[in-house]
């Protein structure tokens, strides 16, 4: 019986670090669907855009800062 160790009425994996368990093909197939259906596209899809809009972010930060400081000086 090859790549089981053991008599006791239960196999072991063999620990050969050489030895291939998953196929290449399955891998890639397995580490799609765990991306998919983590969100993996669309957190990418969030993260471009919000790297595209940075400009308009900082700005919008920006001025809703001017504003308080205003808005807190006139109280």
């Amino acid at each position: 019986m090859g790549g089981i160790e053991g008599e006791a009425g239960f196999c072991l994996p063999n620990p050969d670090p050489k030895a291939i368990y998953i196929s290449p093909e399955i891998k890639d197939q397995l580490k799609k669907v765990i991306m998919k259906s983590l969100g993996g596209d669309s957190v990418a899809t969030y993260a471009k855009d919000i790297f595209v809009a940075w400009k308009l972010i900082a700005s919008s930060v920006g001025v809703a800062f001017v504003i308080a400081v205003i808005y807190l000086i006139l109280l």
